[in-house]
């Protein structure tokens, strides 16, 4: 899933007291206790403790109203954590296309973390996508219109990540990723008030 989570589950096992923590899109590791304190940064070529300064501008500049949000270099909660995780998810089903299925992603992330704005610009983008490839299938175009500058900006970087996409598969000559049917279980339990937290 990603490096960060595969030292915090080993490290964790062995009592380390680890801690994700998210910069711009990124996450590290921080180890905190009663007098010790410093970073982990899992993609480096060995143990190299970087400061919050560092992430301040890396890999990508954070601004004073990111940081005001509070959402940033900051350890996160248990709660918080698994709502990451379900973020990651949803990423990686958003590059194959299989957007229903990254739409629960957010919904789940958005259930247990509710004020992430982060996790509402994915649900919206998101969102987005599937009205961009429901318009394709139905050779109706897209089946939404942007209300506003922030919804038309959406509509943007859908686009975009839409061609991404298919020019990742293009280059690599595999097939078009595409939906799964079994998340359509997932809309119609939504839908009627069935799904809760814990299914």
């Amino acid at each position: 899933m990603s490096l960060p989570v595969l030292f915090a589950a080993v490290g964790r096992r062995l009592g380390y007291p680890l801690f994700f923590v998210v910069a711009m899109e990124h996450m590290f590791l921080r180890w905190e206790e009663p007098g010790e304190r410093f970073n982990i940064e899992c993609t480096s070529p060995g143990f190299e403790p970087l400061d919050d300064e560092h992430y301040l501008t890396s890999p990508k500049p954070l601004t004073e109203q990111d940081l005001a949000t509070g959402l940033y270099l900051r350890n996160l909660t248990p709660r918080e954590e698994l709502a990451e995780c379900f973020m990651m998810r949803g990423a990686c089903l958003f590059d194959h296309l299989r957007v229903q299925e990254a739409m629960e992603c957010g919904y789940r992330a958005r259930l247990l973390v509710p004020n992430n704005r982060r996790y509402d610009g994915f649900s919206v983008i998101t969102t987005m996508l599937w009205h961009l490839l429901e318009g394709e299938r139905n050779g109706t175009g897209p089946t939404y219109v942007p209300e506003n500058p922030y919804q038309q900006q959406m509509m943007n970087w859908a686009i975009e990540n839409l061609q991404r996409v298919r020019f990742l598969h293009a280059r690599n000559q595999a097939p078009e990723p595409h939906e799964s049917a079994a998340a359509d279980d997932f809309f119609a339990a939504l839908a009627h008030g069935e799904l809760s937290l814990t299914d």
